[in-house]
């Protein structure tokens, strides 16, 4: 089995609520001009990512972290972990609306942490763009959620969540904590008080 072996096809992108890059392989002109006019209705504007040349890893593992605003899911840390483990990038996201649950069990983000963060949306979605060609490969532990948030569109996604089965079967999805335990014999996301920690997921999936 090689990465390219576990890449999603455009039916597991759909099957599973990804955004659909125009570059995806399969992708008809009908389906794309549903996705056009789906995406309109529901006023998603999404970037995508686009092919350059670039030194260093190709493969990368990415992980968000959301609070709860009243118009729902927002993002406030983005990690990006490169195919040798390394941290290249990891920062922290201040909301342009007010949040009603920062979700900390989950997130580990607290009203302190994003009291003095002055980095935008739009920053973090420019420099995701800059650091990832629409030719490299990323992963992530049900991915579609981190990339629906971001509002960014990539062809090339391996999912955690997809490639490994649950115990019980479909519909059920391993959780990556169950993973990390099962297959890298360590303990991820043990405190609810601390919360998740977005760089240590991405690590997780990229292993």
């Amino acid at each position: 089995i090689t990465i390219a072996d576990l890449l999603l096809n455009l039916n597991e992108l759909l099957e599973n609520a990804y955004p659909i890059h125009p570059d995806t392989p399969g992708l008809s002109d009908q389906i794309r001009n549903d996705l056009l006019a789906k995406y309109q209705i529901e006023k998603r504007e999404f970037r995508d990512t686009i092919k350059f040349e670039h030194e260093g890893s190709h493969i990368f593992a990415l992980d968000c972290e959301m609070c709860l605003s009243k118009d729902g899911y927002v993002l406030t840390r983005v990690s990006i972990i490169d195919f040798e483990l390394n941290v290249v990038y990891d920062k922290l996201v201040k909301p342009d609306v007010p949040i009603i649950d920062y979700l900390t069990q989950y997130s580990g983000i607290t009203e302190d942490k994003l009291r003095d963060v002055t980095t935008s949306f739009q920053d973090v979605q420019n420099d995701i763009l800059k650091m990832i060609s629409a030719d490299d490969i990323l992963i992530g532990h049900s991915l579609k959620s981190d990339l629906n948030v971001l509002k960014i569109r990539h062809p090339n996604v391996v999912d955690t969540a997809v490639i490994f089965h649950h115990k019980a079967g479909p519909p059920f999805k391993p959780a990556l904590r169950y993973l990390a335990s099962t297959y890298l014999n360590y303990d991820i996301q043990t405190s609810d008080e601390i919360g998740h920690d977005s760089i240590e997921d991405a690590k997780a999936c990229m292993e």
